[in-house]
């Protein structure tokens, strides 16, 4: 859901095709009955609001996105209230909250995953705080299963590999114009929900190969950015003329001029 509620937001292309994927990503979301999903989808949703609201991620956002954006946040003290009532006067959802989420941690499979998290720390202290390694362990959270696995060396270098990428840009000359732009800022956002569900949930240290494809396709698509920009730079051709094939058009002159002082 992270990757196309981003690129809803960013894109102006995309026709019924993206609206229609994210409505179904919801759908899978609101029909899963887990937890740790809903926790992960409500925590992904504040994060998203908060920087698209500070524009701390490339300020790549529309006005359709923008005008959305709003509305969302505007109808988050009517949707907070309507589940509060739903609450206490639908006896059915009122269950259905307390076993998904409120009395989780009450119930044997609760208790259990916190006993592995448990676990897991007392891994990492038994060794000296440098991990019992790879696969010799497991735990009920991404961030408890690196610290037991690859202990506190391993886990800081984990952290730095996902910093250095959340905080990659892709640069281009116009963010309105750059599809680039914009799928790589929705992979990353993927990536960000899939780390957020990880936090909750994930057994090992691994990611899953869906989060690292996420994560290649956006370093890809932003290395194309930084090539365009550095051949700008060194043709002094803007970027989005580079982009749509329109290079020939600044080639040309250039020729004609060689040309003319041989002459």
């Amino acid at each position: 859901m992270g990757f196309w509620i981003s690129y809803w937001f960013s894109t102006r292309s995309g026709g019924r095709l993206v609206p229609l994927m994210l409505l179904i990503s919801i759908f899978v979301v609101l029909r899963s009955t887990s937890s740790s999903t809903y926790v992960a989808t409500l925590a992904f949703c504040g994060i998203f609001a908060f920087f698209n609201m500070t524009g701390s991620l490339g300020q790549l956002i529309t006005r359709r996105g923008a005008t959305l954006l709003v509305t969302f946040l505007g109808l988050v003290p009517l949707v907070i209230y309507g589940l509060y009532l739903s609450y206490e006067m639908l006896p059915g959802f009122q269950s259905f909250v307390d076993r998904s989420l409120l009395d989780k941690m009450a119930t044997d499979s609760g208790q259990e995953r916190m006993s592995w998290n448990t676990q897991a720390i007392q891994n990492m202290i038994d060794t000296n705080y440098l991990g019992t390694g790879l696969g010799s362990m497991r735990a009920s959270s991404w961030l408890f299963a690196c610290l037991a696995s690859t202990g506190i060396i391993g886990t800081l270098l984990l952290l730095a590999f996902l910093a250095k990428f959340f905080l990659m840009r892709t640069r281009g000359s116009d963010p309105d114009r750059d599809e680039r732009a914009h799928l790589a800022r929705a992979f990353k956002y993927g990536c960000v929900a899939q780390l957020l569900s990880a936090m909750l949930s994930q057994p090992t240290p691994n990611l899953d190969s869906f989060f690292f494809a996420m994560a290649g396709l956006a370093f890809g698509l932003s290395s194309v950015g930084r090539q365009t920009v550095a051949t700008s730079e060194a043709t002094g051709t803007p970027p989005f003329m580079l982009q749509r094939g329109m290079r020939h058009a600044m080639v040309a002159p250039a020729g004609a001029q060689r040309d003319v002082s041989g002459q």
